[in-house]
């Protein structure tokens, strides 16, 4: 947060026995020292034997992100990973956010219109991002979420404009270049997700 975001996306997964992790891959091979798809895992096994490779620390648990965001203050996209979330999956997670001190700073954003209506049903006041590649998923989805995480190549400025006319935000990503930013910019998107934070604060202007 230090170098300027203004918020974190990250992704919640699931363990062979359904516990909720951070975690982007589908496996753990790329980004710890263990190997395997993270629904061959139990929890209690992936805590004991993995580490991440940067940090050295256990892959850290739904929970476990949440009293970070409380003691930091951050707000938090989560992105639910994957397309088969049953009802009661999603509840857990709804569950988890609602008895949490940072449910007025968590949106869930997913790929799959169908999870985000879900997550609706369960709790209307928690805000939804639909994921997509092409207005088409825009398109046939309006008031089904709150907002948008589309690239620029979906975009347009009117596009843009009469999202924003009736209040549903657009952010634009994945984005990693000052060419990407400057073509986000241009079409007045709400915010960008990026991994590069501090450069694209100091290419926006924004860095302290």
């Amino acid at each position: 947060m230090s170098d300027g975001a203004t918020a974190i996306e990250t992704d919640l997964r699931r363990t062979k026995d359904d516990k909720l992790v951070v975690l982007h891959d589908s496996g753990v091979g790329r980004t710890t020292n263990c190997t395997g798809p993270i629904g061959s895992w139990t929890l209690r096994d992936l805590l004991r034997q993995c580490r991440e490779d940067t940090s050295r620390q256990p892959i850290l648990t739904a929970g476990e992100l949440l009293k970070w965001a409380e003691s930091t203050g951050a707000s938090l996209m989560i992105e639910l990973k994957g397309s088969n979330w049953s009802i009661a999956q999603i509840r857990e997670v709804v569950n988890l956010l609602k008895d949490s001190a940072v449910f007025e700073q968590v949106a869930i954003s997913s790929l799959r219109l169908t999870v985000l209506e879900r997550v609706h049903r369960l709790k209307p006041k928690l805000d939804t991002q639909l994921i997509v590649s092409g207005w088409r998923k825009v398109r046939a989805s309006p008031g089904r979420v709150e907002g948008y995480n589309a690239p620029a190549s979906a975009l347009t400025r009117s596009r843009v404009k009469r999202l924003d006319r009736k209040g549903i935000p657009v952010v634009g990503g994945y984005a990693d270049s000052p060419a990407q930013w400057e073509a986000l910019a241009s079409l007045g998107v709400d915010g960008v997700v990026t991994p590069s934070v501090r450069s694209y604060s100091q290419w926006a202007g924004l860095a302290r």
